[in-house]
């Protein structure tokens, strides 16, 4: 997904982008210029997903402010995730979110994590861990000294 490169790119001096190839290769990426959340998602997003003692305290009940942010989530890599997995779910392949997120909500924003999300709309995650333990069968882990 393009969204997660593009903030790979940015995390950690790029080492994770830098080591997986596929994440430089454009066959794996998929574009979400066209993805767009459905009316209900907005409506979940006000409804369920918000963290109402932030909106409360640090927006005042500020609507514009309020609309800022969520635009701003909306337009954000962990909200196109969400919104990606949701029209994906009933394909044929199964779908899944990696994320070291815990569902607990400790971290400051105004809409929830994803964990919470997802499990609200039943979209499975799975940590790293989780992850290679999924498919530990299927990766070769190789480690290098550089100097």
């Amino acid at each position: 997904m393009d969204k997660v490169v593009g903030e790979i790119r940015n995390v950690d001096k790029g080492i994770a982008y830098e080591t997986f190839k596929c994440l430089r290769d454009k066959k794996y990426v998929c574009s979400t210029t066209g993805l767009v959340p459905s009316p209900r998602f907005y409506n979940m997003l006000d409804n369920n997903f918000v963290d109402r003692a932030y909106k409360k305290i640090k927006l005042q009940g500020d609507e514009d402010a309020y609309q800022n942010e969520r635009e701003a989530y909306v337009r954000g890599t962990d909200c196109t995730i969400i919104v990606y997995a949701m029209q994906e779910k009933n394909t044929l392949e199964p779908v899944q979110i990696l994320t070291e997120e815990s569902i607990y909500q400790n971290d400051g924003k105004l809409f929830r994590k994803i964990p919470f999300i997802c499990k609200t709309l039943d979209i499975p995650t799975v940590n790293v861990v989780q992850y290679f333990k999924q498919h530990e069968d299927e990766l070769t882990v190789e480690i290098r000294l550089v100097e």
